[in-house]
């Protein structure tokens, strides 16, 4: 239901309309294509945000992967060198480093599990077609993406570290 007021204006629109010059009509029509074609490409720099956090999700699910197994390796290399009788000291540093290897390895895929959640969040609220994104929000959104895909980096750099860490430990045995 429309109110006499708002029926007003809107016949005073139509009337401004019918009788302005082409100039003007052909303007905010320029305007109207300009406005469309900047939220069409906003959605597809979005969606193509959406499509990095996508790729980053599953790097940091390996590199989550990747850590429980090497915790799991360090836990199983701790484990023999307890097994034997009369550690020797270096032997009794090994198991040590193996075991803070460990730990590390298992703080990081607790990361890795966390990070997933927030970029799978992010990757949500980038293809919401509801979303209410402009430009500096988009924009955000993206520079928040690339951090994340840094991070992302050096968590992996971190667990080679670790990983090579183990096979050094492994081959003093």
């Amino acid at each position: 239901m429309f109110s006499f007021r708002k029926l007003t204006k809107m016949a005073l629109v139509a009337v401004t309309l019918a009788w302005a010059p082409d100039g003007l009509v052909a303007q905010a029509n320029a305007g109207a294509m300009a406005q469309q074609q900047q939220m069409q490409q906003l959605q597809q720099r979005l969606h193509q945000n959406a499509q990095a956090l996508g790729q980053s999700v599953q790097q940091m699910q390996r590199i989550q992967q990747r850590a429980q197994l090497l915790q799991q390796n360090c836990s199983q290399d701790a484990l023999q060198l307890q097994q034997r009788q009369n550690l020797q000291l270096h032997e009794q540093q090994q198991l040590r480093t193996h075991q803070q290897v460990g730990e590390m390895a298992n703080s990081v895929s607790g990361a890795a599990q966390e990070m997933v959640k927030a970029m799978e969040r992010l990757r949500l609220m980038a293809q919401d077609p509801d979303g209410n994104w402009n430009g500096e929000a988009a924009g955000e959104m993206q520079r928040l993406q690339e951090r994340l895909h840094q991070v992302t980096g050096e968590m992996e750099e971190g667990l080679q570290i670790m990983e090579r860490l183990r096979q050094r430990l492994n081959q003093g045995n």
